[in-house]
């Protein structure tokens, strides 16, 4: 599993990652150097990262050799951490749906297309017909905060964004069914299961080894939480969703620990 997860680590993930953390005000290249070798990074690869992070404006060279978090970094960084209240993000569901529309917009733009799609999946929606997309409507955001969220990230202007409160009971019935609830559910159980086993096994590591699997791990938890699609409990069983939510911020607070040990030798 961690090899899986590590695969999927690059220097530029594990850089921004490191500076993701309100311990850390700045980094040196040696520390970043040495977070890198964990990872069996070479030194230039961990270089060539802070090269582009700095040209894209996520992190700032205070002095050679030293760096913090730049100015661009600020939204990223508050997305990522959004994990920390995402049952906060949704109110009770009253039944009726948020319905999108792009099917007049035609699929010409694959470009277009890719990312209209990342950001109606990023906010759970489920794509019932092409180019209909659909969600309950038990987000915080109302109609137009959502609709200026989504395209921030993606969706195209004329794109129709509607909320329905009542449609036909046969149609209801199968929206219910647009998610994968068993999937979601099961990863739930076995996140908040790996997290507990690595916490325990924490006594028997090295703080490299600890401070490893802990960002592996939590990187994964983390992925996890902020892709939800964030269903109420008429659909899904939100309290094995808080579950993981509560115990991966005691993880968190473990693994900050052992990397700000790493980072001090």
């Amino acid at each position: 599993m961690l090899h899986n997860i590590k695969k999927s680590l690059t220097p530029r993930r594990l850089i921004m990652s490191l500076f993701n953390t309100p311990e850390t005000s700045t980094l040196t290249i040696g520390q970043l150097i040495n977070a890198g070798s964990l990872f069996d990074f070479e030194p230039s690869s961990v270089r060539m990262a802070v090269t582009r992070l700095i040209k894209d404006h996520l992190i700032n060279s205070v002095e050679r050799g030293v760096y913090c978090s730049g100015k661009n970094a600020e939204a990223l960084y508050a997305e990522i951490q959004g994990w920390r209240t995402a049952d906060k993000k949704m109110k009770p569901w009253q039944g009726d749906w948020h319905l999108a529309l792009t099917t007049h917009l035609g699929r010409t733009n694959k470009s277009q297309l890719r990312s209209m799609t990342r950001a109606f999946q990023l906010y759970g929606f489920a794509e019932i017909e092409l180019g209909v997309w659909i969600r309950p409507a038990n987000l915080i955001q109302n109609v137009n905060q959502l609709y200026q969220n989504l395209l921030e990230i993606g969706m195209r202007e004329q794109c129709y964004l509607l909320t329905v409160n009542e449609i036909a009971k046969h149609h209801h019935q199968t929206w219910l069914t647009q998610w994968p609830i068993e999937k979601l559910q099961a990863s739930y159980r076995e996140t908040t299961e790996r997290l507990n086993k690595s916490q325990q096994s924490f006594a028997n590591m090295s703080t490299e080894e600890a401070a490893k699997e802990s960002l592996l791990l939590g990187e994964s938890a983390i992925r996890l939480i902020n892709l939800d699609p964030l269903l109420p409990r008429e659909i899904i069983d939100t309290d094995e969703f808080q579950s993981l939510v509560s115990c991966m911020l005691a993880y968190d607070k473990i693994g900050q620990f052992y990397w700000q040990k790493f980072l001090a030798n």
